[in-house]
């Protein structure tokens, strides 16, 4: 309150006095001033957390010392900068296949050096299916798809699926016409509400023969073992379920033997 009356009363009375200081020594004054309002620790944490947020915090604060006194062009552009690294992230987000770790768990089976099914993958996408990403998703799909040749199923665990639009949903569906005609069924896991609710308002759902959606990975397993029971075998090495690494049973967890 006083520094404010302080510099109210300057502005009004002792502003002809300020006149005959040089320019110089105004210019010190300001930049004085604003060197307290510069903060290099928040710049330097967001680059080592984030890269791609790192370049726009220090290309926007670049950008708006160089268009002063126009300073809205740099903030401008540093929007207009995030957009774009936003959706370059977005087009390629993270495409896992699973596989049983000894813990029990579902994980990615190149990160913990798993043994893959030959008949079954569990793929898991942590991204929006929208436009950008759905063209990269399906890739990944039948990339997979076409080194497995005695794949039978493929399940998506869409636990990390927040958001899909049209795009997305064609090119589920395709991907499933496609693994389909090759003699491979897809289903799907651990689909949220949204998505599930997005997808019967296009009518996505009425597209498919039978319930391809199940609550969790492992009740998609149950089922998928079901389907695939081949009878006693003696021969047994790696094209019947029960030499499937996912066909594991988890530690000190029964796997329900229902479908919903």
């Amino acid at each position: 309150m006083v520094a404010g009356g302080i510099v109210l009363a300057a502005l009004l009375w002792l502003t002809p006095l300020l006149y005959h200081l040089p320019l110089a020594t105004l210019a010190a004054i300001i930049m004085v001033a604003l060197s307290s309002l510069i903060h290099v620790a928040p710049i330097t944490r967001t680059w080592r957390a984030h890269r791609h947020d790192g370049v726009v915090a220090l290309a926007t604060f670049i950008l708006t010392l160089l268009f002063a006194p126009h300073l809205d062009r740099g903030v401008v552009f540093g929007v207009g900068l995030s957009l774009i690294l936003y959706l370059y992230r977005t087009m390629k987000p993270r495409v896992a296949f699973l596989s049983r770790h000894p813990d029990g768990m579902l994980r990615d089976a190149s990160v913990h050096d798993l043994e893959m099914c030959t008949m079954v993958s569990v793929v898991r996408f942590d991204g929006s299916l929208y436009f950008g990403s759905a063209g990269y998703f399906e890739d990944q799909v039948l990339e997979k798809a076409s080194l497995v040749p005695r794949l039978k199923y493929l399940i998506v665990d869409a636990e990390g699926i927040n958001q899909i639009d049209v795009t997305g949903e064609e090119m589920l569906l395709g991907v499933m016409r496609r693994l389909k005609e090759a003699g491979v069924e897809v289903i799907f896991a651990h689909t949220k509400k949204q998505i599930l609710d997005a997808l019967e308002l296009s009518g996505f759902r009425d597209q498919l023969d039978g319930d391809h959606f199940f609550p969790n990975a492992d009740q998609a397993l149950t089922y998928v073992w079901s389907e695939l029971d081949l009878g006693p075998r003696t021969d047994c090495v790696e094209d019947c379920p029960a030499a499937c690494p996912l066909n594991r049973p988890r530690p000190n967890q029964s796997v329900p033997n229902y479908r919903v």
